[in-house]
């Protein structure tokens, strides 16, 4: 006999059917009605119209979350073709907007994300000119089916580092503080020092100016 939990299984058996549900004041289909594909909507037509955020103008409503792009890049960081023509398609096919998936401002700094010999499995966009004209060449073909496209800076991993950085360079994963790792508890996290945020602080300034040029 299978065992389940309860409170899962709860879950499970209402999944796809939430929208079906009576609403009850305050409970939480109620508060998702915005979510539901009614006829007082229909046909959607703001979907297909264009929207504005800030100085960006975009031709609609259809934007693509950022998603992992990892081991999307040759080991110096540098886009690879794969990505390349990965979100070319997205762009392709009609999203107005997309967004990349994360690519750090620290590495040297936050000992998760760099491998050994400076070589990274994280597309970057902060080592040469030759890894700035990947993002150049990335934007230039997203352009050209007239959707735009934002990167995802992060300082970091934090608590979800790769703990391979204890075995191949004794050093721990960083946080804010110290911290568990998320996945492995039994791992802490090192703090990183007021200069490494200051230099992170910095980095994200000059990846954010490099975003825009390219």
């Amino acid at each position: 006999m299978v065992r389940t939990d309860p409170i899962v299984q709860k879950w499970v058996d209402r999944h796809g059917a939430w929208f079906t549900e009576e609403k009850k004041e305050g409970s939480y289909t109620a508060l998702l009605e915005q979510a539901h594909m009614t006829k007082k909507l229909y046909p959607y037509k703001n979907l297909f119209s264009p929207v504005q955020i800030n100085k960006i103008s975009v031709k609609n409503r259809i934007i693509m979350a950022p998603m992992g792009n990892i081991c999307m890049c040759d080991e110096t960081g540098r886009p690879s073709e794969k990505m390349l023509q990965y979100f070319y398609e997205r762009a392709r096919g009609g999203a107005g907007l997309i967004i990349t998936g994360l690519i750090p401002v620290s590495h040297g700094l936050d000992n998760s994300i760099t491998e050994l010999g400076g070589l990274s499995y994280f597309p970057r966009i902060d080592r040469s000119r030759s890894v700035f004209s990947g993002w150049r060449d990335l934007a230039q073909g997203v352009h050209s089916y007239g959707a735009r496209i934002f990167i995802q800076l992060t300082a970091g991993l934090g608590r979800v580092g790769n703990p391979q950085c204890l075995l191949t360079m004794h050093k721990l994963p960083n946080s804010a503080s110290w911290n568990p790792r998320f996945y492995i508890p039994q791992m802490p996290c090192a703090p990183l020092s007021g200069r490494k945020l200051r230099k992170i602080i910095r980095n994200t300034g000059q990846a954010a100016a490099d975003a825009k040029t390219a």
